[in-house]
């Protein structure tokens, strides 16, 4: 499908200028304790560009990077930190297998097997205090 340029004269709808990823870099930028970024689908697709388009002090607050649900053409190398110098966040990647609106749950449950709080990426895993067991 090819795109018209808008009245910028820009082509929207790319990933690298699609609402999603403005919107995550815009967050990003103006929330400095963000350490974590998760992509879900095109939401994975995106991170991709997220990453490349962040600064450097940016990338080095990274600690856990997230990419759940894209296909063989978005591998895992795609997305380790070692390519967005000077990045250093632990990546936990999930492609598309079985029923991709599971995959979300699928990555959560591998990730309390291995004692990995999902939400901070280190563990011990901390439930929520209505889920503690009494």
């Amino acid at each position: 499908m090819t795109r018209s340029p808008g009245k910028d004269g820009k082509v929207h709808g790319t990933r690298n200028d699609s609402d999603g990823t403005l919107a995550a870099l815009d967050c990003v930028l103006n929330h400095p304790g963000i350490v974590a970024l998760y992509g879900f689908s095109g939401g994975g697709y995106n991170m991709k560009q997220i990453l490349k388009q962040m600064t450097d002090e940016q990338r080095k607050r990274l600690k856990l990077v997230t990419v759940v649900g894209v296909d063989a053409d978005a591998p895992q190398s795609d997305f380790e930190s070692s390519k967005f110098p000077p990045g250093g966040w632990r990546l936990d990647y999930l492609a598309n297998s079985g029923n991709h609106m599971l995959l979300p749950k699928k990555l959560l449950d591998r990730t309390a097997k291995a004692g990995i709080d999902a939400v901070t990426g280190v563990g011990p895993i901390v439930r929520p205090a209505h889920k503690r067991k009494k």
